[in-house]
């Protein structure tokens, strides 16, 4: 497998720097760690695929392709058994404010990444201009689901689009820690994790509504406080006085917060963070 990643670090490195200097900041690559019989695989690029029924290998023989990131998903594609941990992150880039995610070419295939532990797509950041979403445009359409249905033994996810109802439908889950940025919508997210019957193992929510990019957004597109309460009165809450929910919302305010903790005693940790935007 060492053997197999090398290769394919090479192979990325020749695409892309053939014609042009290699750039920290730019340029994509992989990077991995051994953890015993396992590797941690680090992607680092943009995550679109132009085709996910062409062989990544047909991208590799022209020009102008994300190579990179579909021969990564075809390399874990091939190997399913070799990782415990998928890392994706790329640079502060895209197209119309996005920064889109496509993994359709992974969640399709006919496989089980049976020793999955981790699987993390980097966040927006509070200086990005460009927004960071999985799926295709705005539209996660259940991608999320679609992934994890794949990775029996997960027991940490990091998304930067909060899952539709369909997360919530998958069987047996094990996740203990769960990172969501709601992303262009929050798809009732925190609705339906209150209604949840598969999360039984969750001891930590890290949840960020959607960013308020635009002034013209209504004050409905954004998580009701409603809906944390229901969070709250939720089994999940309840039955779990250790429960970890840092959440992240700028319109909740600290009487809301002491109010919320009245219904449940779960460690809540409120951050409060403003996304930047072009004067």
């Amino acid at each position: 497998m060492i053997e197999k990643l090398l290769a394919l670090q090479d192979r990325i490195y020749k695409y892309y720097n053939k014609d042009y200097p290699y750039s920290l900041i730019y340029s994509p690559r992989i990077s991995f760690s051994k953890i015993g019989e396992l590797f941690e695989l680090n992607y680092f690029g943009d995550g679109y695929d132009e085709d996910t029924d062409v062989s990544s290998e047909v991208f590799e023989q022209e020009e102008g392709y994300n190579f990179g990131f579909c021969a990564v998903l075809d390399l874990i594609i091939a190997n399913p058994d070799a990782f415990v941990s998928l890392n994706f992150n790329g640079p502060d880039a895209g197209a119309n404010g996005f920064r889109n995610w496509d993994f359709s070419r992974l969640a399709k295939a006919d496989i089980t990444l049976n020793n999955v532990r981790s699987f993390k797509v980097n966040l927006t950041d509070m200086g990005d201009h460009n927004l960071c979403l999985i799926g295709e445009c705005d539209l996660e359409d259940g991608m999320i689901a679609k992934l994890v249905s794949k990775m029996p033994k997960l027991k940490i996810l990091q998304v930067p689009s909060a899952p539709d109802a369909t997360f919530f439908e998958v069987p047996n889950l094990r996740l203990e820690q769960l990172i969501v940025h709601s992303g262009y919508h929050h798809q009732n997210f925190i609705y339906n994790l209150a209604k949840s019957q598969n999360m039984k193992y969750l001891k930590m929510l890290d949840f960020t509504d959607i960013f308020d990019y635009y002034s013209d957004r209504s004050e409905n597109e954004f998580t009701s406080l409603l809906d944390y309460v229901a969070l709250f009165k939720s089994e999940l809450f309840q039955s779990n006085s250790n429960f970890l929910f840092k959440l992240r919302d700028n319109r909740i305010t600290a009487t809301n917060c002491k109010m919320l903790l009245s219904i449940a005693q779960v460690q809540l940790y409120h951050v409060i963070e403003i996304p930047g935007q072009y004067k």
